[in-house]
């Protein structure tokens, strides 16, 4: 009798550190998840302000003359070059 309780008693307490190390590997798991999760809401809070800036037309030519020196065929453009 005593032989069988104590087995069970090993069995329940094996049965309960490895629920105690798998709930561990979950709550990691969740961090790293919960941090990636807070990254790309920023990446797409990002996003969407750049899609707002780029819907208004003034603002897409704006960059597109920047980065590109782009003109208009009648425009002429000085490029100053610093020393």
């Amino acid at each position: 009798m005593v032989f069988i309780l104590s087995s069970a008693l090993l069995f329940l307490g094996y049965e309960a550190y490895s629920f105690y190390v798998d709930k561990n590997i979950k709550n990691e798991k969740l961090f790293k998840l919960t941090a990636e999760l807070g990254t790309i809401e920023e990446e797409n809070k990002t996003t969407k302000e750049k899609l707002e800036y780029f819907s208004h037309e003034e603002n897409l030519e704006k960059e597109l003359r920047s980065k590109f020196n782009y003109k208009y065929p009648d425009e002429k453009m000085i490029i100053i070059v610093p020393k």
